[in-house]
């Protein structure tokens, strides 16, 4: 299964809501262990836990919707990914 898919599976399981952008939201937060504010590839393999992701899949995963290039997901690279996929 491709990474982006295995992803979108596993997060769209981590916020199955009716409030999708609240959850969002509240998803960062819970992810964001240092309160940056962002997600970096150790928060997001940590939040993904049995998902069976290796850390070099999440860093790619990361790489190709970091879009300001600070190495991690802001709330806006997040739900514009969920968004392209269909989750938000």
């Amino acid at each position: 299964m491709h990474i982006y898919h295995r992803i979108e599976r596993a997060l769209s399981t981590l916020l199955s809501t009716t409030n999708m952008p609240s959850a969002v939201e509240a998803f960062l937060q819970s992810v964001d262990k240092d309160g940056s504010g962002t997600i970096d590839t150790k928060e997001l393999l940590a939040a993904l836990g049995e998902s069976g992701l290796d850390e070099k899949l999440v860093q790619e995963f990361i790489n190709e919707h970091d879009k300001d290039h600070d190495g991690q997901l802001n709330l806006k690279e997040l739900k514009d990914f969920l968004a392209s996929c269909g989750c938000l």
